[in-house]
């Protein structure tokens, strides 16, 4: 169709021909997300097209690899001049794949190291010593008060003695 006869920019035509100031119809053209130039075209012609929607891209808003809590110790050693294999050792011993450091530092970590995916081999709970109803015998033993008056202070209280000889930071099997 012609632009003066396209259903999108017709009252605007309407407008015109009706004495409406130009200003008033560029800026309700404007408020509706069309271009004002548009008045400027021969109306005989027929209307433009659209220009394409802009791409989508998707930004991935994890850190870099370098730059993750979880592995940016491990670059900074590298980048301390530490040797790789005693990187690596640590991060075995950290219970961190070592892998990771055959991958891109300023790209994000692969979707399998993901913070948020949670592992399997995590057992839920929270640790004995920072459970309520032991805690403080724990603490007993961290300020060095013997294991047996711990275990004669919990008899007291009817907590279960076995319990001080279980790791502190697991949770409670």
């Amino acid at each position: 169709p012609k632009l003066k006869d396209d259903p999108k920019y017709a009252k605007f035509f309407k407008m015109i021909r009706l004495h409406i100031p130009r200003a008033a119809v560029e800026l309700k053209m404007s408020a509706e997300g069309l271009d004002p130039a548009v008045l400027d075209l021969n109306v005989n012609r027929p209307a433009p097209t659209p220009p394409p929607p802009p791409a989508v891209v998707v930004v991935d808003e994890r850190p870099a690899l370098r730059d993750d809590p979880r592995y940016a110790k491990y670059f900074k050693m590298l980048r301390m001049h530490i040797p790789r294999p005693a990187v690596e050792n640590r991060m075995r011993a950290d219970g961190v794949d070592p892998a990771v450091l055959a991958l891109d530092p300023d790209k994000p970590p692969p979707d399998e190291a993901r913070p948020d995916a949670a592992e399997p081999d995590e057992a839920p709970g929270v640790p004995l010593a920072e459970d309520p109803r032991f805690s403080k015998f724990f603490k007993m033993l961290k300020m060095h008060v013997p294991k047996i008056a711990v275990a004669a202070k919990m008899a007291a209280e009817s907590v279960d003695a076995s319990i001080l000889d279980l790791d502190p930071t697991k949770p409670l099997p």
